[in-house]
């Protein structure tokens, strides 16, 4: 099963950069935080911290907040006073997950 996951992990990490449609990126980030692998804890602060789309940073704030590393801390942080309402209400909710 970690093998499967593995791959899974890999390909939606891939489809974070997809540029053709927002909603493909901000379900990999989703799809992300709910495999549990910590390997896509930079991946998705760099979404968080340059995706051009609000939904989509919302979404990945809402991922590292499931994953819950403390990786996360500054960048959620950071969304607290520079970005749109929504992001910033995930990032709270995110950074309450964290420890």
């Amino acid at each position: 099963m970690r093998l499967k996951r593995e791959k899974d992990t890999k390909a939606l990490i891939g489809a974070l950069q997809y540029r053709g449609d927002t909603a493909v990126r901000a379900e990999a980030a989703m799809s992300l935080g709910q495999l549990g692998d910590l390997q896509a804890v930079t991946p998705l602060i760099s979404v968080l911290q340059g995706d051009s789309n609000p939904y989509v940073r919302s979404r990945a704030a809402q991922a590292l907040g499931d994953l819950g590393d403390a990786r996360a801390r500054d960048a959620l942080m950071h969304c607290l006073e520079n970005d749109m309402h929504e992001v910033s209400l995930k990032a709270i909710e995110a950074l309450s997950k964290i420890h």
